[in-house]
């Protein structure tokens, strides 16, 4: 095995370690994620301490102890970095959601081709949004990583009876099984129920590239009942509680 690794990276977390160093977890493009040491980051002084924040991209030249099974950044080139949404609350709880996520959530294996650049694109779309196209941006993220994880559900047909959705008005949300369900196949009274619009908007901008689907715009009333039941369906393929998503600030962004 190669000890000396070069890749692009971006960072999804930073802890320090004792007082001199930083331990990152970082999603690579070709290595999926991986949790490196930069040593004497943590001073204020070292080459690599403005660096190494979080949602930061950056190329990382990595050094792997097979003794260790550890990785240690032996050097950083700053690609990209996103100064509003480490200024705007709003932005940074939903970047911190996305990093959460695939934290907790990635399996890693050749599916980091294509997350990397999905989470580079939409920090950057994030970066730039207005406040109102800031939940587009969130829906569209989770959307397309619950495609790439294998968990997206059905939009067109009822997953239990098999039922067009075109032909009927109420479209439902079963909690239970992560399905998507028609009126016929309820189970109960207080499932979230989808508006035309959210399930017109998911059909269209899926075929989008992810810049182009932040010109299709969405009524408040869809964009709500999407982000309510996407946080549902990301919240039941992840083994543990999201902890960005139980203080409750992403509901009213």
């Amino acid at each position: 095995m190669n000890r000396n690794i070069k890749t692009d990276s971006i960072i999804l977390r930073s802890r320090r370690i004792g007082e001199l160093h930083k331990g990152l977890s970082c999603l690579t493009r070709s290595n999926g994620i991986i949790d490196a040491i930069a040593y004497g980051a943590g001073k204020g002084k070292s080459k690599l301490s403005g660096l190494v924040d979080p949602f930061s991209l950056l190329h990382l030249y990595l050094y792997f102890d097979p003794v260790k099974d550890s990785y240690k950044i032996s050097d950083i080139e700053q690609k990209m970095i996103f100064p509003n949404i480490r200024l705007k609350l709003g932005k940074f709880y939903i970047a911190s959601f996305w990093a959460e996520l695939i934290l907790k959530s990635f399996s890693g294996g050749g599916e980091s081709g294509r997350v990397y650049p999905l989470l580079a694109q939409s920090l950057s779309i994030l970066n730039k949004a207005e406040k109102g196209d800031q939940n587009l941006i969130l829906i569209q993220f989770i959307w397309r990583y619950l495609g790439i994880s294998g968990f997206q559900a059905d939009i067109e047909n009822c997953s239990e009876c098999g039922k067009s959705f075109i032909d009927t008005e109420t479209v439902l949300f079963d909690e239970r099984d992560n399905e998507i369900v028609c009126s016929n196949c309820r189970t109960k009274m207080d499932m979230l129920q989808f508006t035309t619009g959210s399930l017109k908007y998911l059909r269209y901008t899926s075929t989008l590239a992810l810049d182009k689907s932040m010109k299709i715009g969405l009524d408040n009333k869809s964009v709500d009942t999407l982000k309510h039941i996407l946080f549902v369906m990301v919240q039941g393929i992840v083994e543990y509680p999201l902890n960005t998503l139980k203080k409750g600030l992403m509901y009213h962004n």
